[in-house]
C-alpha cells in the first residue's frame, strides 16, 4: 500500500456530533462548538489519529486546536494538517491566521515558528502567534 493510500484527510463543518467524537478521542481537546468552524480529520489506516479545528473569527483565520495521538507524533502529521487547514482559510479571503500555543509546549512552538508564525503577545498563559500570507 502506498503512503498516500494509508493517510486520509477529511474536512467538514464542525457539528455537535463531530465535536463529541473528537473530544472522546482527544479528551484534552476542549473543542468549543461554533457552527461555522471546520474540522480537518486525519486518518491512518482508517483510524483517526489527528485533527485541526479552525475557522474565521473576527475577520481573521484562526487555528483553534490541533491534536495528534501519542504514537503518531513527530512524524509530520500536524504540519500536513496545518498546511491543509491554512490553505482552506486562505481560500476564504482572509490575509492572516492566528494560533494560540502554550509556550511550554516546545514541540508545538517550534512547529509553528517553522511555518512562519510569529509571536504577537501573551494572552493569559498562552502565546498568540500570527502568520500573514504572501502576495501572489
Amino acid at each position: 500500500m502506498s503512503h498516500s493510500k494509508k493517510y486520509e484527510t477529511i474536512t467538514m463543518p464542525l457539528t455537535k456530533g463531530v465535536k463529541m467524537l473528537i473530544n472522546h478521542i482527544f479528551p484534552n481537546a476542549n473543542i468549543e462548538y461554533k457552527p461555522k468552524d471546520k474540522i480537518l480529520i486525519y486518518k491512518f489506516k482508517g483510524k483517526i489519529i489527528g485533527f485541526v479545528h479552525y475557522g474565521i473569527r473576527n475577520g481573521k483565520g484562526a487555528i483553534i486546536g490541533v491534536g495528534v495521538l501519542e504514537g503518531h507524533r513527530h512524524k509530520g502529521h500536524a504540519r500536513n494538517m496545518l498546511i491543509n487547514a491554512i490553505e482552506d482559510i486562505k481560500a476564504s479571503g482572509v490575509d492572516r491566521v492566528l494560533i494560540k500555543v502554550n509556550p511550554l509546549n516546545k514541540a508545538a512552538l517550534a512547529l509553528y515558528k517553522s511555518m512562519q508564525f510569529m509571536p504577537v503577545r501573551k494572552v493569559g498563559k498562552s502565546l498568540l502567534m500570527r502568520r500573514f500570507y504572501e502576495e501572489n
